[in-house]
């Protein structure tokens, strides 16, 4: 199965932010991507009702490229299994993170409870 799409979301310059996020539910099925053309974050909601949600970001550079350690690897679990959160992740720069498709990739083991949103940032 291909990987389910995390669609970009255009954050607008000099704005007071945005409430409207689009979110695209967790697959750990068949696992997510999101084009990665520079300046892009992810972000990975989870709901107060489940505990820890490990996700990994995968990385196609070897680790100790520029001090990198690889994969980021973030759990979801922000302040506790009760307490609902939004972690942000990136930018991605591209020859860390971006396959040869110009894509990012990103699974996760367990999915309930859990969405990705992908930013442009202006």
């Amino acid at each position: 199965m291909p990987r389910t799409a995390i669609p970009i979301q255009q954050m607008a310059a000099y704005s007071a932010g945005d409430d409207t996020i689009a979110w695209t539910a967790g697959d750990s099925a068949n696992g997510h991507t999101f084009d990665n053309k520079g300046g892009r974050v992810l972000l990975l909601q989870k709901n107060e009702n489940v505990g820890a949600k490990p996700c990994t970001i995968q990385s196609v550079a070897a680790p100790g490229t520029y001090n990198r350690v690889g994969d980021i690897t973030p759990t979801g679990a922000g302040k506790g299994a009760t307490v609902a959160n939004i972690g942000i992740y990136g930018t991605f720069p591209s020859p860390f993170f971006e396959t040869s498709a110009g894509l990012v990739e990103v699974d996760i083991v367990d999915a309930t409870d859990v969405a990705f949103a992908a930013i442009q940032l202006p």
